[in-house]
């Protein structure tokens, strides 16, 4: 799925090789019901914790990225959405990957059950917009697709820093 390759790159003149992480992409959910979003909570081991962050999970081969997120919500939180619409692509880590994470926000909720892979033990969390402000001022939340993502949100949502 993951594997390293070697990029040859003219810098400066030079040609340098470069080892890379090639990644097939992945979507990220920002699913929001009224004054709330859903989020998870799930045990990262290259980080060693549990961490906050938004539904996310990688395309598939020959799937949209549209269609990895709808799969992804439904899987992991249970809720499908009756409306969709993008907050842009974000690039994971381009110092060493080409993963490229398609962000959506979803709308108009409906619950169901999660359908979790083998291995996965994925709790939902729904946290009250205003609650997820301080958890990030108070440096809860370290996962960047997650506060790039409602970063996006609140800025389309006519946020005014007032600077």
């Amino acid at each position: 799925m993951f594997y390293f390759t070697a990029k040859p790159v003219v810098v400066k003149g030079k040609q340098k090789t470069y080892k890379v992480v090639d990644h097939p992409g992945g979507a990220g959910i920002l699913a929001v019901r009224g004054e709330e979003i859903l989020l998870v909570e799930q045990f990262r081991p290259a980080v060693g914790k549990t961490i906050l962050e938004i539904p996310a999970g990688i395309i598939d081969p020959g799937e949209t990225p549209l269609a990895a997120a709808q799969r992804e919500l439904l899987e992991e939180t249970g809720f499908t959405a009756g409306k969709w619409s993008s907050l842009g692509k974000v690039y994971a880590t381009p110092g060493y990957s080409s993963e490229t994470i398609h962000l959506f926000l979803a709308e108009e909720l409906h619950p169901g059950e999660q359908q979790l892979d083998d291995g996965e033990d994925i709790a939902v969390r729904t946290v009250a917009i205003s609650d997820f402000l301080r958890l990030l001022e108070t440096d809860q939340v370290h996962d960047a697709k997650t506060v790039i993502a409602f970063l996006r949100y609140i800025l389309r949502q006519g946020w005014d820093s007032g600077a």
